[in-house]
C-alpha cells in the first residue's frame, strides 16, 4: 500500500491480512467491519468484554493471581469501578479527579499505570482509553466479513481465559458459519514467551528476569500457525492442521507433576510405559504406576544423594549414591542400595569385592538374550561407575546384582560421569583427564573387550572441560555431552562431540555460543533427532547435531530415558522438574 492508502493494483487488496494483538485486537474488527476486502484478521491476547467492564475483571483475577489479600483487593476492585465512571463516564480528567478524589490516587498509580503528572492510564492516553471504551468490539466482529483466527495464550495472565476468545468465535460464526476459528496457543503469556501454566506466567511476570525471558523463549508457534492459517485462507482446498503440524516443533514437552525441588535432579528410569523412579540429592525417591501422572515418595533417606537408578524390572532395581566429601550434607558412605519390592524397602549393597567406591554417578544394564536347552532366558550384566569430583571407579555383576567386582579406574581417566556398553565386548565411558576441573580436559574411553582395558578415544583441547552424559542411536552413531566451566568470554562456545565410526574417532559440533550455559543429558531417538538438557534450558537437533533450537523441557536435565510405548516412543527427562515427550 502507498501513504496515501492505495493499492499497486486491483487484485492488492485480495490478500490484506491484519494480525492484532492485545489492544490491537479491539481495534481490528473496527477496521474489519469498515472495509470489506480485508481477506483475514488473526488476534491474540484479546477480548469482547467492553473495556471498562474487562478491566475490573483484570484488577480482581490478577491480584488473586498476585496474591493480594482478599480485604485489600476488594478495596482496589471499588476504587477501580470509581476511577472508571469518572474517567471513561463522567469524561473527568485525571487531574481533576484525583483533586476530587486524592483517596484514589493510590490505585490510580497501583492500577492504571498514573505517572502522578500526565494525562495517561498505562502509557497511553486517558482520550484513547476512553475511546477504547466506546468501541462496540462485538458488533464490528460480527459485522466482518472477514475469516477470523482468534489466538489465546494458556498462560496469558492480561487476559486471564478462553472465555473472551470463544466468544469471538462463536460471534462470528453465528452471523458468518465457518469463518472464524478458535486456536489456543499452549504454555504462552501476553508477550508471546512459552513460559508453562497460568501460575508460571504470575512468576515470570513478576521476576526481574521477564525481558531476557521474553527474548529466549519467545514461542514460534505464534507465527507458524498464523502462516498455516493464512495458506489456508488463501487456498481451502489445502488443510490447515496439516501446514501448522509441518510449521511448528511437533515435538511438545508435557511437565509431569511432581515435589517442587530447587536445583537439578540427576535421574530418572522406567521399566515399563507405567512403571518408574526418580531420586534426588535430598535422599529421595519417587514412583509412578501411571506413567507420571501421579507421584508417591517411596524413600527419604538423609544424608544419601540419589545419583543414578536403574531397575531390572518393576521390583529389583538399585540406587547409587555420589558420596561423601563432594556436595554438602552427603553423609552416607554406602555405594548403592538395592530394592526387591518396588521401591517400597531399600538395603545397602554389601556383596562387593575390590576397593569399595566413594561414590557413583552412572547405572548401565545390558540383557543378552542366552539358548539354555532350547529354552530362552536373559542374562542382566550390570556396571556402576563414578564418580565426579574423583576417585573414578567401575563395579561390575553378572549375576543380576547378587555379587559385585569393584576396580579402580583412576589410570584411566580421574571421574567418572557416566557408562554405556553396547554389546557384550563394546562400550564407553565419559571422563575426565583430571580431578582438577582447571587442568582437566573433557574425555572419552572405549573398550573393546568388555571393560578389561580402555583407550582414550576423544580429550578436548581446551582446559576446565569434562564430559557427562552420552546418547548411542546405534552402534555406529554417538553423542556426548562436554561441559565447560571456563569464565572466560571468549570460549563462550558449547560443543557436543559426536562419532559415526562406532567410538573410534570423535568430532566438536558446537551447540550455542553462552557462557551460562553448562550441559547435562542427552537422548538421541535415532541419528537425527536429539535432546540437549543445559543450566539454561533445553536444546533440540532434527539433523544429528548440525543446528540446534531451544525447546522447552525445564532447566538441568541431567538424564533422559527412551521407553517403546503403544503408540510410538516416549522421551521422559528428569532436571528440575520431570517432562516427558511421546512421539508417534
Amino acid at each position: 500500500a502507498g501513504i496515501d492508502g492505495t493499492f499497486g493494483t486491483a487484485d492488492d487488496t485480495k490478500s490484506v491480512f491484519i494480525w492484532g494483538h492485545s489492544l490491537g485486537g479491539i481495534i481490528a474488527p473496527g477496521l474489519g467491519a469498515k472495509y470489506d476486502w480485508i481477506k483475514g484478521i488473526a488476534v491474540y491476547g484479546t477480548l469482547a468484554q467492553v473495556w471498562s467492564e474487562y478491566y475490573i475483571k483484570m484488577i480482581r483475577e490478577q491480584g488473586k493471581g498476585f496474591g493480594v489479600p482478599p480485604i485489600e483487593l476488594e478495596k482496589n476492585v471499588r476504587a477501580g469501578i470509581k476511577i472508571l465512571y469518572e474517567t471513561h463516564v463522567q469524561k473527568k480528567s485525571i487531574a481533576q479527579l484525583s483533586k476530587e478524589q486524592p483517596d484514589l490516587i493510590p490505585h490510580l498509580k497501583n492500577d492504571f499505570g498514573w505517572d502522578g503528572k500526565t494525562e495517561k492510564m498505562n502509557t497511553r492516553s486517558l482520550a484513547y482509553m476512553q475511546t477504547l471504551d466506546a468501541q462496540n468490539t462485538m458488533a464490528n466482529w460480527m459485522n466482518t466479513s472477514s475469516k477470523i483466527l482468534v489466538m489465546n495464550g494458556e498462560a496469558d495472565i492480561e487476559v486471564m481465559d478462553s472465555v473472551g476468545a470463544k466468544d469471538v468465535v462463536n460471534a462470528v460464526n453465528s452471523i458468518h458459519p465457518g469463518n472464524a476459528i478458535y486456536y489456543p496457543i499452549s504454555g504462552t503469556d501476553h508477550s508471546f514467551a512459552k513460559v508453562g501454566s497460568i501460575a508460571d506466567g504470575y512468576k515470570a511476570k513478576t521476576s526481574s528476569d521477564y525481558y531476557n525471558i521474553i527474548s529466549e523463549k519467545y514461542n514460534t508457534d505464534l507465527a507458524n500457525i498464523t502462516d498455516g492459517w493464512m495458506q489456508y485462507v488463501m487456498d481451502t482446498s489445502k488443510n490447515m492442521k496439516q501446514i501448522i503440524r509441518k510449521n511448528i516443533n511437533p515435538y511438545q514437552w508435557v511437565k509431569s507433576a511432581t515435589e517442587p525441588y530447587k536445583g537439578k535432579q540427576d535421574d530418572i528410569f522406567f521399566t515399563d510405559e507405567a512403571h518408574g523412579w526418580y531420586g534426588n540429592g535430598a535422599g529421595k525417591i519417587y514412583a509412578t504406576k501411571d506413567a507420571g501422572k501421579s507421584w508417591i515418595k517411596v524413600m527419604d533417606k538423609e544424608g544419601y544423594f540419589v545419583r543414578c537408578l536403574a531397575f531390572t524390572d518393576s521390583l529389583h532395581g538399585f540406587a547409587g549414591n555420589v558420596g561423601t566429601d563432594y556436595f554438602p550434607g552427603v553423609t552416607d558412605t554406602t555405594c548403592m542400595l538395592e530394592t526387591f519390592d518396588g521401591g517400597l524397602s531399600w538395603k545397602p549393597v554389601t556383596n562387593i569385592t575390590g576397593p569399595y567406591p566413594k561414590g557413583l554417578c552412572a547405572i548401565d544394564i545390558q540383557t543378552k538374550l542366552y539358548i539354555n536347552a532350547g529354552k530362552p532366558f536373559y542374562k542382566n550384566v550390570i556396571r556402576a561407575a563414578g564418580r565426579v569430583g574423583t576417585p573414578a571407579f567401575m563395579m561390575t555383576s553378572i549375576d543380576n546384582g547378587k555379587s559385585w567386582i569393584s576396580r579402580d579406574m583412576s589410570s584411566y581417566t580421574k571421574m567418572i560421569f557416566d557408562i554405556k556398553f553396547l554389546n557384550e565386548k563394546v562400550g564407553f565411558i565419559c571422563g575426565a583427564t583430571s580431578e582438577e576441573t582447571e587442568n582437566g580436559h573433557a574425555q572419552i574411553l572405549k573398550t573393546i573387550d568388555g571393560g578389561l582395558t580402555w583407550k582414550t578415544v576423544y580429550e578436548s583441547n581446551r582446559p576446565f572441560e569434562l564430559t557427562w552424559k552420552c546418547s548411542f542411536p546405534t552402534e555406529k552413531v554417538g553423542y556426548v555431552t562436554i561441559q565447560s566451566y571456563n569464565s572466560d568470554e571468549k570460549t563462550s562456545q558449547r560443543y557436543i562431540a559426536k562419532t559415526t565410526d562406532g567410538g573410534d574417532t570423535w568430532k566438536e559440533l558446537p551447540i550455542d555460543k553462552d557462557l551460562a550455559m553448562r550441559e547435562f543429558g542427552v537422548l538421541f531417538v535415532n541419528e537425527n533427532l536429539g535432546f540437549v538438557g543445559t543450566t539454561t534450558g533445553g536444546y533440540q537437533t532434527t539433523n544429528g547435531g548440525e543446528s540446534w533450537i531451544k525447546t522447552d523441557f525445564g532447566k538441568y536435565t541431567n538424564k533422559f530415558r527412551l521407553l517403546e510405548t503403544k503408540k510410538g516412543k516416549r522421551v521422559v527427562g528428569i532436571g528440575s522438574e520431570v517432562w516427558i515427550l511421546d512421539i508417534e
